[in-house]
């Protein structure tokens, strides 16, 4: 998966090519509004959102919790523990 290099997604996993468990037979068509696209998969499917108006939103259409490190859950913890 591509991440855009300027995301919080990319500061949060430090880097910007990341292989993560995703398999869909659905995905979101238009983000909301104030989102946007920050990472995709190879087919073009766009795989997180975020908003670069807030401090933390972070969507991800993909099961971390079975990815390569925890790192998303630490920089939650860490946006949480700021707070």
């Amino acid at each position: 998966m591509r991440v855009e290099p300027a995301s919080l997604l990319a500061r949060v996993l430090g880097r910007t090519e990341v292989t993560v468990r995703s398999l869909h037979h659905q995905a979101v068509d238009e983000a909301g509004s104030g989102l946007r696209a920050v990472a995709w998969a190879p087919d073009g499917t766009p795989e997180a959102y975020e908003d670069p108006a807030a401090p933390f939103v972070l969507g991800v259409q993909w099961h971390p919790e079975t990815g390569d490190g925890p790192a998303l859950f630490l920089g939650l913890v860490a946006a949480a523990g700021g707070r």
